[in-house]
């Protein structure tokens, strides 16, 4: 019983590890993509972009 148990917190704290890591590859990845973005459509369009959000929300 106590091995049972045992195996079903490894497998709890595996299966934990291995969300974190596929979610650090996903972050990266949109970092990777938006930063592709930026450098295609230029950063005065984002500067522009975020003035607009920033004043809409004042």
């Amino acid at each position: 019983m106590v091995h049972c148990s045992g195996g079903w917190v490894f497998g709890l704290v595996f299966w934990g590890v291995w969300v974190l890591f596929v979610n650090s590859i996903v972050c990266l990845f949109v970092f990777y993509a938006c930063f592709l973005f930026l450098s295609v459509f230029g950063w005065d369009c984002w500067l522009a972009l975020f003035g607009w959000l920033v004043f809409s929300g004042l």
